[in-house]
């Protein structure tokens, strides 16, 4: 084992654990589990945001210096307000120290190797240009436009020229946190028997799935993007559930868009896809109507930023001018805050249903080859070649067999969240001009990963109601035969 670079590491993890827990705190979070993946996205946030600023300043060589400021003045604050909630903190820290050693294990202990391919190497080429940080040349930290910088900024925080190797294993275990808080939420009040059972079986059948496992050491910043999104729809989803969308909401849903769109560039669609379905939802209040306002203009801003600080070549893409992001994103904010459409958002849905499908179905007719472009990802997620073993077919399965069932409204909204995220990721590719092809290394097939979260989170929900209505009938059954 090397101490060097692993106790630097560690140390690392825990100004992150401190500083994003702090936020969380600030944030009004009161759940240590949920606190882990909000830490982690919220650490990240402020590392993409302090980098920014002093790229935008031009003092790059202050970069790692105004990150541990920056965090450390976080945390301070955190800790002169919130106090009374040194229980909170200890349990959530106890929990994040916990990951942050078993993620240093893995790599120093263990040697687990790292999942790479072409497109790691170029993460990790990224990771060394804002390391050496002496460049006065920027461009090269986003000449591809699928890049965003928040993944190669965390690896840049590695010891002494090295990337930050446990980083990637981090997220995994922050965005497997967060997938049980969310699906022990959404079923609370089912009996914890059949939670557990449904838990248990979703979780051995994903372990079973190859890009599950690769995605845990995956040098890549899509399991980033995927933690990133589901923060986004859990605000999201908890402020549709309330009579009045609260602070805490906001700020999942902020900090989510924010991580999601500065992770990758394909974030952006994304983003905007879950935040047109949530403005669809939205309760008629003052409160949901910042909340939804707050999280569309970060997002906006974020990438205003970012592709301004490092002129990036996603504007020249599309041959806008930088001043369009900030004035759509403003645009876009009052259009979806306004009153004005409260009696026709519930048809939001159905226009971006249609949109997508006339959009994907033109994509299709224009190919060459039709039937080879709509079939071009049945050789990854059918057949195996993606990785995804019969995970897709199960899900798709899912989907069918519980088209007529009477269901829950939380099951049916993850269930369309989770297919538009899917919809939406192909729509994504197409500027590219394909659907991709049979190959792991497929942008799309990896894409999957995007929105894989929300698809666990959504089986879950299903295999619980359907346990405990056997339950149910089954105690029934029990009743009646004991009274006869």
């Amino acid at each position: 084992m090397t101490f060097g670079p692993a106790s630097y590491e560690l140390f690392i993890i825990a100004i992150m654990g401190v500083s994003g827990i702090s936020v969380g705190l600030l944030a009004g979070l009161r759940s240590a589990l949920l606190l882990i993946p909000f830490a982690l996205a919220a650490s990240v946030v402020i590392r993409v945001t302090s980098a920014l600023a002093v790229w935008s300043l031009s003092i790059n060589n202050l970069s790692l210096e105004i990150w541990a400021a920056m965090s450390g003045a976080i945390a301070v604050g955190a800790a002169t307000r919130w106090w009374r909630l040194w229980r909170l903190a200890l349990t959530a820290l106890g929990i994040w120290g916990v990951a942050g050693f078993a993620s240093i294990a893995a790599k120093y202990v263990f040697g687990v190797g790292e999942m790479q391919h072409i497109d790691s190497a170029g993460q990790i080429a990224t990771a060394l240009l804002v390391i050496q940080s002496d460049t006065d040349d920027l461009n090269a930290l986003a000449t591809s436009p699928k890049s965003g910088i928040a993944f190669p900024l965390m690896l840049a925080l590695g010891p002494g020229g090295r990337i930050f190797s446990a980083f990637p294993f981090l997220v995994f275990l922050a965005t497997a946190s967060l997938v049980l808080w969310l699906s022990l939420r959404v079923t609370r009040p089912i009996s914890r028997a059949s939670v557990y059972w449904s838990l248990g079986i979703i979780a051995i059948f994903s372990l079973t799935v190859p890009m599950v496992r690769i995605a845990a050491f995956y040098v890549n910043s899509h399991t980033l993007m995927g933690l990133g999104v589901t923060i986004l729809t859990t605000g999201a989803f908890l402020a549709v559930r309330s009579t009045s969308a609260r602070h805490e909401h906001g700020w999942l849903i902020a900090v989510g868009a924010l991580l999601a769109v500065t992770t990758r560039i394909e974030g952006i669609i994304l983003v905007a896809v879950i935040l047109l379905f949530f403005a669809s939802q939205i309760q008629p209040s003052i409160n949901s109507r910042l909340v939804l306002g707050t999280g569309a203009l970060i997002a906006g801003g974020g990438v205003s930023w970012w592709t301004g600080a490092l002129d990036s070549p996603v504007i020249d893409e599309f041959g806008l001018q930088w001043w369009w992001l900030p004035v759509l994103t403003l645009v876009g904010t009052v259009v979806l805050t306004s009153p004005l459409i409260d009696r026709i958002r519930r048809f939001l849905p159905i226009a971006l249903v249609a949109l997508l499908v006339s959009l994907l179905s033109a994509e299709v007719w224009r190919s060459p080859s039709p039937l080879a472009t709509a079939t071009a990802q049945v050789p990854n997620l059918i057949f195996g070649e993606g990785g995804w073993a019969s995970s897709a077919i199960a899900f798709s399965a899912l989907t069918l067999l519980t088209a007529g069932a009477h269901l829950s409204r939380d099951y049916w909204w993850f269930l369309g969240i989770s297919w538009l995220g899917i919809a939406t990721i192909f729509f994504s590719k197409t500027f590219d001009g394909s659907f991709g092809r049979g190959s792991f290394y497929d942008s799309v097939n990896r894409m999957i990963l995007h929105i894989a979260p929300l698809i666990v989170v959504t089986s879950v929900v299903c295999l619980t109601e359907l346990i405990e209505r056997a339950r149910q009938r089954k105690n029934k059954a029990h009743s009646v035969t004991a009274s006869a």
